[in-house]
């Protein structure tokens, strides 16, 4: 039995030796194939299973070298560096196996621009009495000839534009000047590196047609381009009349006017595609908002882009005024056209439903224009704050777009219990001989609640001590009353204004809102009757007898005259001679003798009378 037992225990320990023997040869992980462009780090991570045991403390050891294929088993493995890391030479280039730990390493290695094609790397690892090794693949592609170029911003928010129109030649035309980096990031030698065009780019397409409104240079030690290596253009353009300050948004925007064209060859003189440089410009925004106010409630706040008015309610009325400037100088001679303002609410919920636009048809240069727009606050829009876009465009003699865009919020202001007095009217405002003025009153329940027992009160203690409360009952959400008072004014009140005033009230007794009106007493001055007419007295008549005249007629004709009304205005006519008997000479001689004639006989009657 003994001996069985031994022989058991003696087989076991030869299985065991086997299996530990199997377990201790390192196996490494399959390696793809690789990709790598020239002049590009290809780095990637080798693993192999533990040395001995998973326990052990010695490291698997990775070597490498280039094969000749994927099959290729003869090459000889590199030797560690002092570090333990293998290298090898592949070209002109080194690749190496860094970082290991004990089942892993890191593979890294740089073709340059020579160097595409295929390779093939064997790697071992290696824990002193067993390894295994697998070989892999690297294909290099080639990095033709690459020239790029940098693109150009021109130009500022303070930038002016060439102006034809100017007064001043030295304004009409005005110069940008910048520099394009040209660059080989391609593998080999660029050569005949030249500036080929410019081509304006939509509304700018012939604004570069004229060769004195542009100018790129290159320096002329520039021979070729080496890989890697940079090469600075200078670039001088005109700066368009109709270059926009605003993009589609009314931000202030550089804008794309043109494109730079290069063209350059590889050594062996073959040329290579064309690259472009885009051109963007930016200049000064010449129609702008000066000043701005909102006014709503009976009073007026400064407005400015961005700012939050609080206090607004339903119901209000709004108006927001905007003081619009041409910030042209006068000797530029350019005016601003069809200049269009807008003010939009831009909500989602369109709590704030607000489109108002107003236009100028012409500003000059270093000319103002007030505008009003007015509009509504809704009166079920909700408590929050709403958004409000503010817009100016328009668009110069010379086809530049300028404007602005103001983008502010209304705090609306919406009570959980709110009775407001919507409007108010007198029938009469000012009172003198009547003796009573009619008040009409309009009440809504502007709150976010149902609310009952609304009650209206108008009271005047100055005009007889009037007062007058009236039960309303239930008013829904957005529900409107209007009532009418009749409000006594007594004759004898003393000339003078007197206040009425309104309050709402709800629940009975909670007071919430209150307005006014103002009454005028004048004196009251009755119209005197007209005096009745006096009926005329009879006179006595006195009967004169007239005594007989005789008359010696003149032995010329007689001219017998009517006399007429007096005319007005001046009458001119060609004087003729007048005769004697025409003249007022011979009318006077003719008055007295009547005259005369008549004295005397009154004489004669007297002295009747007398006897």
């Amino acid at each position: 039995m003994k001996g069985i037992a031994f022989g058991i225990v003696f087989l076991l320990t030869i299985v065991a030796a086997a299996v530990s023997a199997f377990a201790a040869d390192p196996t490494l992980t399959l390696i793809d194939e690789k990709v790598v462009n020239e002049g590009e780090l290809l780095a990637f991570t080798i693993i192999s299973s533990a040395a001995d045991s998973a326990s052990a403390e010695t490291p698997v050891t990775f070597k490498m070298c280039k094969a000749l294929s994927i099959a290729d088993t003869a090459c000889t493995l590199s030797v560690p560096n002092a570090a333990g890391f293998s290298e090898i030479t592949v070209g002109t280039t080194t690749a190496n196996i860094t970082n290991a730990t004990k089942t892993t390493a890191q593979f890294n290695w740089t073709p340059d621009f020579t160097q595409a094609g295929a390779y093939f790397i064997r790697v071992s690892a290696n824990d002193g009495d067993s390894s295994d090794a697998k070989n892999f693949k690297i294909t290099v592609n080639d990095v033709p000839p690459l020239l790029t170029v940098t693109n150009l911003k021109l130009g500022d928010s303070k930038t002016e534009r060439s102006n034809p129109r100017a007064t001043d030649e030295k304004d009409r035309n005005k110069n940008l000047t910048g520099t394009v980096t040209l660059t080989n990031k391609g593998g080999e030698t660029i050569k005949n590196i030249k500036f080929s065009k410019i081509t304006g780019t939509g509304k700018y397409a012939n604004a570069f047609a004229n060769q004195n409104s542009f100018g790129v240079t290159l320096p002329a030690t520039v021979a070729e381009l080496l890989p890697g290596a940079s090469v600075d253009a200078t670039v001088t353009l005109r700066v368009p009349e109709n270059l926009d300050a605003v993009d589609s948004t009314l931000k202030a925007a550089a804008f794309n006017v043109a494109q730079l064209i290069f063209t350059a060859t590889k050594a062996d003189g073959t040329a290579i595609a064309p690259i472009t440089s885009a051109v963007t410009m930016q200049a000064r925004n010449n129609l702008q908002i000066k000043t701005s106010t909102i006014q709503f409630n009976g009073k007026s706040e400064k407005l400015s882009n961005g700012k939050t008015v609080d206090t607004i309610k339903p119901g209000m009325s709004i108006t927001v005024e905007l003081e619009v400037e041409n910030k042209f100088k006068d000797d530029d001679e350019v005016s601003i056209e069809d200049i269009e303002i807008t003010a939009l609410s831009t909500g989602d919920d369109k709590d704030l439903d607000v489109d108002e636009n107003e236009n100028i048809d012409d500003l000059g240069p270093e000319d103002t224009e007030t505008i009003q727009l007015e509009f509504t606050v809704e009166d079920d829009a909700r408590k929050g704050r709403e958004p409000l876009e503010i817009t100016l465009e328009g668009i110069d003699e010379n086809g530049a777009i300028y404007g602005e865009k103001w983008e502010v919020d209304l705090d609306i202001e919406r009570e959980d219990h709110e009775i407001s007095v919507q409007s108010t009217s007198l029938s009469s405002e000012t009172i003198s001989c009547q003796e009573a003025t009619e008040l009409t009153v309009q009440i809504k329940n502007t709150g976010r609640n149902k609310e009952d027992d609304v009650f209206l009160r108008v009271f005047s203690p100055e005009i007889a001590n009037y007062q007058s409360n009236l039960e309303i009952g239930t008013l829904d959400e957005n529900d409107e009353n209007t009532q009418r008072f009749a409000i006594p004014v007594p004759e004898s009140l003393v000339p003078g204004s007197y206040r009425v005033t309104i309050e709402t009230y709800y629940d009975v007794g909670k007071k919430s809102d209150t307005d006014a009106e103002i009454i005028k007493k004048e004196a009251c001055v009755k119209p005197q009757e007209p005096a009745k007419p006096q009926e005329p007295s009879v006179p006595d008549v006195v009967v004169v007898p007239t005594p007989p005249t005789t008359v010696t007629q003149p032995t010329t004709p007689t001219t017998t005259t009517t006399q007429q009304p007096p005319i007005t205005g001046a009458v001119t006519a060609t004087p003729e001679k007048e005769s004697f008997l025409d003249s007022s000479a011979f009318m006077a001689l003719l008055i007295l003798g009547y005259v005369v004639v008549l004295g005397g006989g009154a004489l004669a009657l007297i002295k009747l009378l007398r006897k």
